[in-house]
């Protein structure tokens, strides 16, 4: 009879993980603001805490981008431009600023932001562009770039309505194209490149680090798990609103979703529902940042979730939706940006869950 009872109960807990409620979301009070600066009037695209841990590298949406210290007791440095921000990064190591500008060009800065070591001009303009994680390879709309050897080194990327541009963690490059209902892959490790078509609009996409999965979102509200070798897909889920984000956990072992009305947790195997919460017309997300997801909502606050934690907990971070996000997990610290181009350093403690 007793394990009878224990098999029951098994099966209870497997038949209800694929039913996940909407969660709690607790208040956390354990958290201070190290620095703020206004950095532009319009939205902040990109936040990026430098890899010294001692500033913060932000890209207004137009405008400018800046270096900001953390500190909060030496003047930032600011490059001002008219142009749209399509792509901003630190090179690794801290070797520079990578920025890429939608008029069809992409430079290469300083830390001080007043000495442009290289630039590249080239005859498109792109609503996208991306550094690999080496800092040796960009790519720019329909090309991709070495750095180091200063040439194109591959053309052709499905370029006309592209919806991500992106590496993974390692030399993988992935874009996906809205309008032309295609995915390109490319390995630039091995120099091997695959282009196939999807028949179905794409809105935004991510790719594991070993670049075999490829979880899409798309305009029908779905989200498809794509085999990259295959070109198959193994997996399609309903979502409940229309698609803003979505992101693979830094360790592959989950990724994030954030529609209109919520965000979602699945396990990236079995595919099932870990958690999910009301997150309305979310701003921003991030993942890929040591063991946590952050969301923001259209109140103004930061949800955080971990697999660790038995909520979802949120920071009230004033009244701007947060545009941009970006966490170092040694120092415990949050970067954020905001719609009214406002750029926030916070620090907080794991113990305040």
């Amino acid at each position: 009879m007793a394990n009878q009872v224990k098999i029951f109960a098994l099966l209870l807990v497997i038949a209800l993980s694929g039913c996940v409620k909407n969660q709690e979301i607790k208040q956390v009070d354990n958290w201070n603001i190290l620095s703020e600066h206004k950095v532009a009037d319009t939205r902040v695209k990109k936040v990026v805490i430098s890899s010294s841990g001692k500033g913060i590298l932000a890209a207004a949406i137009y405008q400018n981008v800046s270096y900001l210290p953390i500190d909060d007791m030496t003047p930032p440095s600011t490059l001002k431009f008219d142009d749209e921000v399509v792509g901003f990064d630190e090179i690794v190591g801290g070797e520079g600023i990578f920025l890429a500008l939608k008029e069809g060009k992409f430079q290469v800065w300083n830390y001080s932001l007043d000495k442009l070591e290289f630039e590249y001009k080239l005859e498109d303009d792109s609503a996208y562009a991306t550094l690999s994680p080496s800092g040796k390879y960009v790519a720019y709309g329909d090309v991709v770039f070495d750095l180091h050897s200063q040439k194109i080194i591959r053309e052709g990327l499905q370029h006309a309505g592209q919806s991500s541009l992106q590496f993974s963690s390692g030399n993988m490059l992935y874009a996906t194209s809205f309008w032309g209902e295609s995915i390109d892959v490319i390995d630039l490790a091995n120099n091997n490149a695959k282009q196939w078509r999807t028949g179905v609009k794409m809105v935004c996409a991510d790719m594991d680090a070993n670049g075999k999965k490829l979880v899409t979102a798309t305009r029908d509200n779905k989200l498809l798990i794509w085999d990259v070798q295959k070109e198959l897909v193994t997996e399609d889920m309903p979502l409940s609103g229309y698609p803003r984000f979505v992101s693979f956990s830094a360790d592959d072992s989950w990724f994030a979703v954030l529609d209109d009305d919520e965000v979602s947790v699945f396990d990236s195997e079995s595919y099932g529902k870990l958690a999910n919460a009301k997150v309305r017309k979310g701003g921003a997300l991030l993942a890929n940042k040591g063991p946590f997801l952050f969301v923001s909502d259209d109140s103004g606050s930061l949800v955080i979730w971990s697999s660790k934690l038995d909520a979802f907990y949120k920071l009230n971070l004033g009244n701007e939706q947060i545009t941009a996000i970006d966490y170092d997990e040694q120092n415990h610290l949050i970067a954020v940006g905001d719609e009214s181009g406002v750029v926030k350093t916070i620090r907080w403690s794991v113990g305040a869950f």
